[in-house]
């Protein structure tokens, strides 16, 4: 209320005059014209030649062959390519030094375009197309042409801006990168028509997207949710960043200029969750929903741009958006200047873990949260149904995974406990959730453990696992137990499957070897495998096979709106193999990410790694190195460890941090987000035996946070 307050107050006194007024637009219109031609126009030749083409197939009555005005598709639809058209002539007719500057003929078929539009009106069977996607383009041709030598006649662009007023949506029926997008043409027309008050209405809209919520938008947790309670820090969350930022740097230095607790939520967002999420230039595959199915989907390059605005637009951390272009650029290493952190995301099911050597993430997915959209209405996302059932990505380079989806066996995502199915499920819907409660983690901002329920009986699949990760500086542990499944294919859990680069080792028998491309199998008599600069160790052994083979699949498969060529690329595979029908089966690994050499692992101080129980009642890690003690409480009851003892009333997660040194630490979460209270017990070496009455705040905002407790010395 403040900022709007401010804004009103600012905005009234800027305008003061029609001179202020007039010099405000005119500026804000032509930096708009310099962004659409610093998008759209590469050189002054590929202006000509693209015009050139488009009126090769220019019609006289203002259509362009080989467009079907009748289509009505969701995603890939046709008539938008009519508005493209006429962006890209328009650019011409006002570009100086372009081979159709002011030029009459042209002009004319502008003109007509135009009006064909109005009087046909495409529709698409999807509202963005029509909400978005079409009155976007109009803004921008329309304020393109408003440089233009002869104006557009009055009565056609009164049409055009009543059509964009009254029939293309409304941002208060938006939340999110959708609010943004449909203000955004709001804005457009606010500058067309030099409407202060439509100004201030499209700006308050755009801005509101940058204030925590507990519906679409970013969380109280710092994610983003879009389309329901769906991780979305990619893709729509993408779209959002850009959409405020391409609108905030126009209005830097002006009454409008995003400030404040606005610019505060989008600073933290981007610094602290957006860009973490980014190895190199590579985003990972867990925040990018149906998106992760599109061609190049993981490469950020195209942030750059982006990037560079907000450096000014928040000057305050200048510093960490160079250091970002930097590292998307190439120019510096994927680590450059990465600092250590852990978060958990409470409200989005999701764990994000950076080091210099790698950057590592867990999506699960709850009752409270939705799986990923897949392969309903927009012909995309098809095979991921699994993607959430405790996905990971393992990034040290960033380029584990470009563009291996397509070949990808989508019954083995890294991370995850599955049958192999032939045929990957379709959820019911683009909003399905999941179906177990206790599902989250617990974090000190540098370490977590992290649980998972996995139970799915949709469409036969009928398994289930308690599954757990436990992560610290070099290495993430990986437990699971309680595998159980009535599924008539193998129950596996994949470690990873990623592009194969390079020689893979294995140590077998304490003898080192390097493999040929092949497929292996291997029975308790493996103690670990590289490849990739990451380490796989098995510390109980396992039926563990491995795939150094080329595979095959299209684009077309996981996305019906790309071609159908079938593409061959070599891919690493490495899973542990559960059987048919298992029963209380059991995993356990050991991801060491960062490690250069194969001759790295043979020394490697695995010792420093405790595996203290995996069971179904209690999967804890004790790590020597670091001290720390990490317990999943699936149960309450009574968890014993050498001298130490922790009794719990309710299932939870913890972890005890400097144990014996006096400044010990308690961690604690509630993750099935249910309990008002949780009554623990500690007895550790050096600390009085302690009862602590973890009260949980009764905000929803909060539910399935970590509270931190100090531990009192004798």
């Amino acid at each position: 209320m403040i900022f709007l307050f401010l804004l009103s107050c600012f905005s009234d006194s800027l305008f003061a005059s029609n001179s202020t007024h007039e010099d405000l637009f005119q500026n804000i219109n032509e930096k708009i014209r310099q962004e659409i031609k610093t998008a759209t126009v590469q050189s002054l030749p590929e202006l000509d030649s693209l015009t050139t083409d488009i009126l090769t197939i220019y019609r006289e009555e203002g259509t362009f062959n080989h467009i079907d005005y009748t289509r009505r598709d969701r995603t890939v639809w046709p008539p938008l390519q009519h508005l493209d058209n006429i962006l890209q002539m328009s650019l011409a007719y006002t570009t100086e030094g372009s081979l159709y500057f002011e030029n009459q003929t042209l002009q004319k078929k502008i003109e007509k375009a135009l009006a064909y539009w109005h009087a046909e009106n495409p529709r698409s069977d999807n509202w963005w197309q029509n909400e978005i996607g079409a009155p976007q383009r109009m803004g921008k041709i329309l304020l393109v042409l408003e440089k233009g030598k002869k104006r557009l006649p009055a009565d056609l662009l009164d049409k055009l801006l009543n059509r964009m007023a009254f029939e293309n949506g409304d941002p208060k029926r938006q939340a999110g990168a959708n609010k943004v997008d449909v203000a955004l043409h709001f804005m457009y027309r606010a500058c067309l028509t030099k409407d202060t008050t439509l100004l201030k209405e499209a700006l308050t809209e755009i801005y509101s997207s940058l204030s925590y919520t507990m519906r679409e938008g970013i969380q109280y947790d710092n994610s983003y949710m879009q389309h329901g309670p769906q991780l979305y820090i990619g893709g729509y969350g993408t779209a959002m960043i850009k959409g405020v930022v391409d609108i905030a740097i126009l209005f830097v230095d002006t009454a409008y200029a995003l400030a404040g607790e606005r610019l505060f939520v989008l600073s933290k967002f981007v610094r602290e969750t957006f860009l973490p999420t980014i190895r190199g230039e590579s985003m990972s595959y867990n925040v990018l929903g149906r998106g992760v199915t599109r061609l190049n989907a993981l490469s950020q390059r195209e942030l750059i741009p982006l990037l560079e605005k907000l450096s000014v637009i928040d000057a305050a951390h200048n510093e960490e958006y160079l250091q970002a272009i930097a590292r998307i650029g190439n120019s510096e290493q994927p680590g450059y200047h990465l600092i250590p952190f852990n978060r958990h995301y409470y409200r989005s099911d999701y764990t994000l873990h950076q080091r210099e050597k790698y950057t590592f993430d867990i999506r699960t997915v709850s009752n409270r949260t939705a799986r990923n959209e897949q392969g309903i209405g927009n012909g995309e996302g098809f095979k991921q149904y699994f993607l959430s059932d405790g996905a990971n990505s393992i990034q040290v380079t960033g380029h584990e995974y470009t563009d291996i989806f397509p070949v990808w066996n989508w019954a083995k995502i890294p991370g995850v406990t599955s049958p192999e199915l032939i045929e990957i499920p379709i959820a019911p819907s683009y909003i399905t959730k999941g179906t177990s409660a206790f599902v989250g983690g617990v974090s000190d901002s540098l370490y977590a453990a992290v649980a998972y329920k996995y139970q799915d009986a949709y469409e036969n699949i009928h398994s289930a696992a308690q599954k757990a990760w436990f992560l610290f500086d070099e290495e993430i542990v990986c437990l699971g137990t309680n595998i159980c499944s009535a599924n008539e294919h193998t129950i596996n859990t994949t470690l990873n499957q990623c592009l194969l680069k390079g020689e893979v080792y294995i140590n077998r028998e304490d003898r080192l070897q390097a493999l040929s491309p092949g497929a292996y199998r291997y029975k308790d008599d493996i103690n670990w495998v590289w490849h990739g600069n990451v380490g796989y160790y098995f510390p109980n052994g396992g039926d563990v096979g491995l795939s150094l083979q080329e595979q095959q699949g299209s684009w077309f498969s996981i996305n019906n709106n790309l071609p159908q060529d079938t593409l061959q690329k070599e891919v690493f595979t490495l899973w542990i193999d559960h059987g048919i029908q298992p029963e209380n089966e059991q995993y356990s690994y050991i991801l060491i990410p960062g490690i250069q050499q194969p001759s790295e692992m043979m020394n490697y101080p695995v010792d420093n790694i405790q595996i203290v129980a995996n069971t179904n009642a209690w999967q804890a890690v004790y790590h020597a190195g670091l001290n720390i003690l990490q317990v999943i409480c699936w149960e309450a009851g009574m968890f014993t460890y050498k001298d130490m003892s922790i009794t719990v009333d309710a299932p939870c997660a913890l972890q005890l941090k400097g144990i014996g040194t006096g400044k010990g630490q308690l961690h604690v979460a509630d993750l099935s987000q249910t309990r008002q209270t949780i009554a623990l017990k500690i007895k550790v070496p050096g600390i009085a035996a302690e009862n602590f009455l973890c009260t949980f705040s009764s905000s929803p905002h909060t539910k399935g946070a970590t509270y931190c407790f100090p531990l009192q010395t004798d």
